[in-house]
């Protein structure tokens, strides 16, 4: 049901924000990611059916990318700022240390 149909949006999305990422830059798939977040709440709050429910997962699960694109961008700021493999490693796990924090609170 719809978990599937959120996995496979977010297979698709994942290798379309990704090429846009690079091609257009990471901050602005941020705020795209960001407005798909917004659209799906709007749709979910306008929305008083099953049909609304359904189509409120599309823009989050196809653009919602942040995630990804935050451990791309903070790989991209080590590179610029001389960093090694490790402070890469570092940073991104310090990330996932944070969203899972977030979590929990």
């Amino acid at each position: 049901g719809q978990t599937s149909l959120r996995s496979a949006l977010t297979l698709v999305g994942a290798a379309v924000i990704g090429r846009a990422s690079d091609r257009v830059g990471r901050v602005p798939m941020l705020w795209v990611g960001t407005a798909a977040s917004l659209a799906s709440i709007v749709i979910s709050l306008c929305s008083d059916s099953l049909t609304g429910m359904w189509l409120a997962v599309v823009p989050a699960a196809l653009l919602n990318q942040n995630f990804s694109v935050c451990k791309a961008l903070f790989s991209d700021y080590i590179d610029e700022a001389g960093g090694t493999d490790a402070d890469k490693a570092g940073a991104v796990g310090k990330l996932g240390m944070a969203v899972g924090f977030s979590f929990m609170v």
